[in-house]
């Protein structure tokens, strides 16, 4: 049953990268924002569609992972999720391991800027 749904997860995020064209910002100019001391974890925890990749972030304890460096963080929407089956009653009895696992998958690491 877990295999099915980590599978499902797989799949939609293997989908998401190939429709994603993967370009590099490591421009100054490409990486400001409007809050610029704004961390991926705070943004991620602002977003009323990401609820559940927040809440395997939190789980896994990788907030602070995310609060510098240069990262891409491929990230599937809430409903994304349940269209998988996964729930966040799922998500809560996934291990440490698992949820770092899933959060890692999704994020793309680049030390080039």
């Amino acid at each position: 049953m877990k295999l099915k749904l980590i599978l499902r997860l797989i799949a939609i995020t293997a989908g998401l990268l190939f429709a994603v064209t993967l370009v590099p910002a490591c421009k100054k100019s490409n990486r400001q924002s409007a809050d610029s001391s704004a961390t991926i974890a705070t943004i991620l925890k602002k977003s009323p569609n990401s609820t559940y990749f927040y809440s395997a972030i939190a789980g896994a304890g990788l907030n602070n992972k995310f609060n510098g460096g240069h990262y891409t963080v491929f990230v599937p929407t809430d409903s994304a999720y349940g269209a998988a089956g996964i729930t966040k009653n799922i998500l809560n009895v996934w291990t440490d391991s698992a949820l770092k696992r899933l959060v890692l998958y999704q994020t793309a690491f680049s030390t080039d800027c």
